[in-house]
């Protein structure tokens, strides 16, 4: 497969998993879904750095602290917009849902890990344990062409799901 380092299908698994688990945090889940690109993205810009294209951020101990970061991140940023006071002239009150830490932290490992998930079928310089020379069991089992095209079938299932919630929630029906 190639050597593209930051793939916004990761997005589509993301969506789908908002849509079926709305209480998540959309703003973990997202960008810890491709926060671990940045890896690449660098090893791109600074192609001497010896940065690999999936190193440790690609692995399950970097998925780990990456969903840390991201989780923590996500949290104080929510407790900052709440500070911020939204006012429409909209009859309907606009009020921002609260997000608990363990909501954010559990939102950025799904992001984090399922990113890891998706790659390990695809690179063969991934290391699921990247210090210990283990073998990656998931690479192959999936063609990089399936991969892609369930990520945007789950994009295009996520994306209808939630557009019928919203739906829902413009006409006052019970969300589905």
């Amino acid at each position: 497969m190639g050597t593209i380092p930051f793939t916004p299908f990761h997005w589509g698994l993301a969506l789908l998993i908002q849509a079926i688990v709305i209480t998540l945090d959309p703003l973990g889940l997202f960008v810890g879904s491709v926060i671990n690109d940045l890896e690449g993205i660098y090893s791109l810009i600074f192609p001497n750095s010896g940065v690999p294209l999936h190193g440790f951020m690609h692995s399950l101990a970097g998925a780990f602290l990456l969903g840390l970061l991201v989780g923590i991140g996500s949290f104080f940023t929510h407790k900052l917009i709440q500070r911020i006071d939204f006012k429409f002239d909209n009859p309907t009150p606009f009020t921002l849902p609260h997000y608990s830490l363990k909501m954010c932290l559990l939102s950025s490992f799904i992001g984090t890990f399922s990113h890891v998930l998706l790659d390990a079928f695809l690179y063969e310089d991934l290391q699921l344990c990247y210090i210990l020379p283990v073998e990656n069991p998931l690479l192959n089992l999936i063609s990089w062409e399936i991969v892609y095209f369930l990520c945007v079938v789950c994009f295009i299932i996520g994306a209808v799901i939630l557009a019928g919630r919203y739906r829902a929630y413009l006409t006052d029906d019970e969300l589905v």
